[in-house]
C-alpha cells in the first residue's frame, strides 16, 4: 500500500494567456538599451540626457529613467545597431556604466547586471610566454574568457596581453596571478582593468572606495580566497608577502583623464561604416 504523501509545498499554477509577443506593438522598443551604473554615486536624469546629447549620432537618443535604472531610445535604428554592437559598458565621471539591449521577452524584473565582459590587461609576463595559448590560462584565473585581443601569436616583444573576461561585478576583481617560471620562483603579473575607475582598494569590488567599504578585513580575505580559488584549478593558490598591498591603483587599465572616465562616442556619417572613438590607447 503506497505511503500518504504530505506536499510541503504547492505547485505554481495560473492562466496560460496566448500571445504574439513578435507581433506586439513596440514602438520605439526596437531600439532601446537598458543601463544601470554599478556604483555608489547616483547621477540624476539631465545630466545623463545631456552627456548623451553631446554624442555625434545620426539621430536623437532620448533618455527616461525609472529609479537607478536608464533607459536609452535611439531614434536612428543604425546607431542602435552600432552602439549595442560595440559597447557593453560606458563611463561617466568614471562610474561603470552596464548596458543591456532590449530583446523581445524583457522586462524590468528580468534584467541581470551582475556580469559584464571587461577589457583586462596581464602586465610583467615574459616575452617568451606571450602566445594565445598562455592568455588564455592565465585570463582564465580572472574569469570566463570572452575574447584575445591582437597577436599574442606574433615573433615581436609585446607590453602586455589582452583579453575580455567575463567578470562577476559584485566579486573581488582578481588583481594578478603568479608564474611560476622555475621550480619555487615566482613572477607576479598584474591585472588591469579597463573602465574600471572608482573600486575599493579593501575588498576588490567595484563602484566604492575603501571610506565606504562595509566589510570587515576578514570578509575581504575570505570572499577574496572564495573568489580566487573558483578559478583557480587546476593551478595551486600561492599567497605572497604579507607587506605587498593586494589592491592598488595598477588595477586601473587606463588612466585617469577626460577621455576615459566620460566617453563621448562619435558616429561616423556613412551608413556602412562603424566608426566610434575613442580607440583605447595603450598605456
Amino acid at each position: 500500500m503506497a505511503e500518504n504523501f504530505t506536499p510541503t509545498s504547492l505547485p505554481r499554477r495560473g492562466a496560460k494567456i496566448p500571445v504574439d509577443i513578435y507581433e506586439a506593438p513596440k514602438g520605439n522598443l526596437q531600439s532601446l538599451v537598458v543601463g544601470k551604473f554599478i556604483d555608489n554615486k547616483r547621477y540624476p536624469l539631465w545630466q545623463i540626457q545631456q552627456w548623451v546629447v553631446s554624442w555625434e549620432t545620426r539621430g536623437r537618443v532620448e533618455v527616461s529613467q525609472d529609479h537607478d535604472v536608464y533607459y536609452l531610445f535611439f531614434h536612428n535604428p543604425r546607431d542602435w545597431d552600432i552602439f549595442v554592437g560595440q559597447h557593453n559598458t560606458l563611463n561617466f565621471k568614471g562610474s561603470l556604466l552596464l548596458l543591456r539591449p532590449w530583446s523581445y521577452t524583457m522586462s524590468y524584473k528580468s534584467i541581470n547586471f551582475s556580469a559584464t565582459g571587461l577589457w583586462v590587461k596581464a602586465e610583467g609576463i615574459p616575452f617568451i610566454l606571450t602566445s594565445e595559448e598562455f592568455a588564455t590560462k592565465i585570463f582564465g584565473t580572472a574569469g570566463g574568457v570572452l575574447d584575445i585581443d591582437g597577436t599574442p601569436n606574433s615573433q615581436a616583444p609585446q607590453r602586455f596581453l589582452r583579453a575580455r573576461v567575463w567578470t562577476q561585478l559584485g566579486k573581488p576583481l582578481v588583481p594578478g596571478c603568479y608564474i611560476e617560471y622555475e621550480p619555487d620562483k615566482l613572477l607576479w603579473v598584474d591585472f588591469k582593468y579597463e573602465g574600471v575607475f572608482h573600486f575599493c582598494k579593501k575588498c576588490g569590488v567595484i563602484g566604492h572606495n575603501t571610506a565606504e567599504c562595509r566589510k570587515s578585513w576578514d570578509e575581504a580575505d575570505q570572499d577574496l580566497n572564495e573568489r580566487i580559488v573558483a578559478y583557480s584549478p587546476p593551478y595551486e593558490v600561492v599567497f605572497g608577502q604579507a607587506n605587498h598591498q593586494l589592491y592598488t591603483n595598477k588595477i586601473r587599465g587606463l588612466r585617469i583623464h577626460q577621455l576615459f572616465v566620460q566617453l563621448k562616442l562619435t558616429f561616423s556619417p556613412s551608413l556602412t561604416s562603424v566608426n566610434m572613438v575613442p580607440v583605447y590607447p595603450a598605456f
